[in-house]
């Protein structure tokens, strides 16, 4: 069959229709701390449904919770429309993990799951690096 995916999705998103009875989320590691994290959801149009995503400072959502980010899909919504959910934690503590799912009681996963992405806490010596960098580049500037 064909999907009205939003082009970018390329047919290829996370989809499970979970057992509804369960309280299944998806789990996402990242093998280095991020500060920034975003997401986007899709469905067809039979049900409204809740988006959410939470972010978590230890490896398979556990330790604490930095952030909980929620988002709302009408019942009249359908793809190729996308929600994005994001949280831009460059103020709190780094994640190394987040857990999502879109959906609503009688089917909690069910929602199209793409195009995740994240960002870096860059290293300390990466950030010692540039400021050398920057700091030549000002002193040469002044000369």
């Amino acid at each position: 069959p064909s999907f009205a995916f939003p082009l970018t999705w390329d047919n290829r998103s996370l989809s499970p229709f979970a057992d509804p009875t369960a309280d299944d989320w998806f789990v996402g590691n990242f093998s280095t701390a991020v500060n920034r994290v975003e997401l986007e959801m899709t469905d067809f149009n039979a049900d409204a449904d809740d988006l959410v995503m939470d972010v978590w400072s230890g490896a398979n959502g556990t330790g604490t919770l930095l952030a909980s980010v929620t988002a709302f899909w009408g019942a009249t919504e359908t793809s190729p429309s996308y929600r994005g959910l994001g949280w831009n934690g460059l103020q709190s503590a780094p994640a190394l993990s987040i857990t999502f799912r879109g959906g609503n009681p009688t089917f909690p996963n069910s929602m199209f799951v793409d195009n995740i992405a994240a960002t870096a806490v860059p290293e300390p010596a990466t950030m010692a690096a540039l400021g050398l960098g920057v700091a030549a580049l000002l002193r040469r500037r002044r000369k």
